[in-house]
């Protein structure tokens, strides 16, 4: 089979599984009322979206919103009458991923003739979730085979282990409207331009997309900026031209033109330009790290519900000897990652399948795994099929667990018993 019809089918069976997936999506999604605390737009994620029609249709001046819509969204945002604006303590960064999929929504509603808090709108979030999932995974399968090729099948392993074997899926699947499942797709975007080559007359744009996705990533959460001292470790160990000042300068511009809106709203909303907008939330047990309970607790711990991390320090070792500047980069952000996660003063991070603040590291567990399998797989194949085996099983589990998720974990931190007890749902 020539490179060109192996192209079509593969381009063939991957719009067939992206059509059925917003497809059951999508029947998911339409058995919640747009009023269930359990929709897509609650919470956090109605915090993000609220930009797109408090900006578009009413400028972020309060009275719009229902009192209904208000409980649903939460705590995360006010309506200053002295101020006459909508304070959230969210960025922006979110609404302008989801923007295309608000505007779609908007053109099949009518312009303005809603709430922006339609059924329609909540399935264009539904579409919004699975395409950037869908890109992400596109573009980590174009960047590492760059970087490390492997055999076909075994990189569709790869990538579905990453997508179904941690709460990637869920994310995009589930609760497709909150941050993590858009800087997903910033990462892999990063990962894909680094791998493809960001100087030269050919890697310029590539080059500025970069940029472009770091400082997005840190406008959706500062926190992430961990996340883009390892992206920027791995371009500036291997493009020079990337060490020039013309490079970092470039990165400030970007990343002040990305800032300016949330600063102008900041001072609007707040009277100052730069603002912790968390308040009284923020890394308050840094001294006591909750490190074991990010880790493996039943309640939201990442093990339980994405069990690929398990392949993290299997990768780290048999990369070490070939890959060491590149392995070292990934340790080093996942340790401090997870000490930061774990010192934030609510480390289960409220409703959440696993820990959530991983979703958007995945790209750099993929990176560090795909590397291993490469150098692995021609001298010890059978070890690299004896590893996967049992994680593409635990990968099929962990998809069917996010498809039965109670949206919250209701037990105490340790307690197993709703862990447990969705396990066995899963295999009655």
């Amino acid at each position: 089979m020539n490179r060109t019809i192996k192209m079509i089918v593969g381009g063939a069976l991957a719009l067939v599984v992206l059509v059925w997936t917003v497809h059951d999506s999508f029947r998911q999604h339409q058995v919640i009322d747009t009023d269930d605390w359990k929709t897509e737009l609650r919470a956090d994620a109605a915090g993000y979206y609220i930009y797109l029609p408090g900006v578009i249709h009413h400028g972020m001046r309060p009275g719009w919103l229902s009192d209904e819509r208000l409980r649903i969204i939460g705590s995360g945002i006010q309506e200053d009458t002295a101020r006459n604006i909508i304070r959230t303590k969210y960025t922006y960064g979110t609404a302008l991923i989801e923007l295309p999929f608000f505007l779609a929504a908007e053109l099949i509603v009518g312009w303005g003739n809603s709430d922006g808090f339609t059924p329609v709108h909540h399935r264009a979030m539904d579409v919004a979730g699975i395409v950037l999932w869908w890109s992400g995974l596109l573009l980590l399968w174009s960047a590492l085979r760059r970087k490390w090729p492997v055999p076909g099948s075994i990189g569709l392993a790869l990538l579905f282990l990453m997508s179904q074997g941690t709460n990637v899926f869920y994310y995009a699947f589930r609760s497709p409207a909150y941050s993590h499942i858009g800087s997903w797709v910033l990462v892999c975007l990063a990962l894909w331009c680094w791998a493809h080559g960001v100087s030269g007359r050919d890697g310029r744009w590539r080059g500025a997309l970069f940029r472009i996705a770091c400082a997005w990533l840190i406008l959706i959460r500062p926190l992430d900026l961990l996340l883009v001292l390892a992206l920027y470790a791995l371009v500036l160990a291997d493009e020079p031209f990337t060490r020039r000042p013309r490079w970092f300068l470039g990165q400030i511009v970007i990343g002040i033109a990305l800032a300016l809106p949330q600063m102008f709203y900041w001072q609007a909303a707040y009277g100052d330009p730069i603002v912790f907008s968390y308040q009284n939330e923020g890394f308050t047990n840094w001294r006591t790290p909750h490190l074991l309970a990010t880790y493996l607790a039943p309640k939201n711990g990442l093990l339980p519900y994405a069990p690929a991390f398990l392949l993290l320090p299997v990768a780290v070792l048999a990369a070490w000897h070939r890959e060491r500047t590149r392995t070292i980069i990934v340790l080093f952000m996942f340790l401090l990652y997870w000490y930061a996660v774990s010192s934030w003063w609510d480390p289960a991070f409220g409703c959440s399948f696993g820990q959530r603040s991983f979703v958007q590291t995945v790209p750099l567990l993929a990176m560090i795994t795909w590397c291993a399998v490469h150098h692995w797989w021609p001298r010890r194949p059978a070890i690299v099929l004896l590893l996967l085996a049992p994680f593409l099983a635990a990968a099929f589990i962990n998809n069917m667990l996010a498809h039965l998720y109670d949206m919250c974990y209701w037990s105490t931190t340790w307690d197993p018993t709703q862990w447990l007890g969705n396990i066995r749902q899963v295999f009655n």
